[in-house]
């Protein structure tokens, strides 16, 4: 697996050295500091330019035990979210491509088909055909990208050299998004628009997955819909209709081991005591001190 953490690789440089196809993924992959923004670039750029129907970016754990996919897309909501964690040693390609250093290409469905073992058998008719997963590694920045075809695909020497390219500017464009919460997803439950933009934009920037809900109800609709890929609750105690405690109430009738912190600069009629006891793991005073104690707990709290 090629390290390109030198100077002058595609995303550092000019587009000298990047194929025309490719120039807009460059210049959209430029400015982005987050990881959902380079998986956005991916989506909106790579997978026309690589004529492709469905990506998948996979980030390799700090401990190296599992790979996260801040973004599946082209799969129905369902498959896509299945996808968000595996195993590092999982039998996929992606995995693969990353322990060994080298791209797997299957051509056909039919070699995808005869790829995966009879548990992981594909559904034939929600998936495309050909598949490429890529490995990249740039600095700490190891993982993968996937790519599926809509039809069979003979792998020629240029399409092998635009996939390596992809996967050099997504690495390059990783490398320079702090990841301290790559791997958590985070749903925020505030009624303040501004508070709750300001958390957005601040838990993304530093590699969180965030599910945004204005209110408790909106936080256990969106529960109800991403229960498998939610790590912690981050809840504002004081909320019209539901507050926070009656808002981690009803996310526990769905599961039972949800984590939550909440937050609050007025906890009205409960007690800090009042709600650890309800089973929050901190009360996070607002105005918050600093974004870092945040983002320290939050990462604590997902990973148990």
């Amino acid at each position: 697996m090629a390290d390109t953490s030198g100077p002058g690789g595609p995303g550092e440089g000019g587009f000298d050295e990047v194929p025309e196809a490719l120039r807009p993924l460059a210049a959209a992959l430029g400015p982005a500091r987050t990881v959902e923004q380079v998986a956005e670039a991916l989506v909106t750029h790579g997978l026309p330019a690589l004529d492709a129907c469905v990506a998948v970016l996979a980030l390799l754990s700090e401990d190296g035990t599992e790979f996260y996919c801040p973004r599946v897309a082209g799969y129905p909501e369902d498959v896509a979210d299945a996808w968000r964690r595996f195993p590092a040693d999982a039998p996929v390609p992606i995995a693969e491509a990353v322990r060994e250093g080298r791209p797997v290409l299957l051509d056909t469905l039919e070699q995808r088909a005869a790829y995966y073992p009879p548990g992981l058998a594909l559904p034939a008719n929600r998936v495309g055909r050909a598949l490429a997963a890529v490995p990249m590694r740039r600095g700490d920045v190891v993982g993968g990208l996937g790519f599926t075809f809509p039809d069979d695909r003979a792998f020629g020497a240029g399409e092998r050299a635009a996939l390596l390219v992809v996967a050099d500017l997504c690495a390059a464009a990783l490398g320079r998004v702090r990841r301290g919460g790559l791997g958590c997803e985070v749903l925020v439950a505030d009624d303040e628009p501004a508070l709750l933009a300001m958390l957005d934009f601040a838990l993304r920037f530093h590699g969180f997955a965030v599910r945004r809900a204005a209110g408790g109800e909106a936080a256990v609709r969106a529960f109800g819909r991403h229960r498998r890929t939610v790590d912690v609750a981050l809840l504002d105690v004081q909320m019209p209709g539901m507050d926070g405690p009656r808002t981690l109430a009803a996310l526990r009738e769905i599961d039972p081991a949800m984590r939550c912190v909440f937050m609050s600069g007025d906890t009205g009629p409960y007690t800090a005591e009042q709600l650890l006891a309800l089973g929050a793991v901190r009360v996070l005073p607002k105005p918050f001190a600093g974004i870092d104690a945040v983002i320290r707990v939050l990462r604590e709290t997902a990973r148990g």
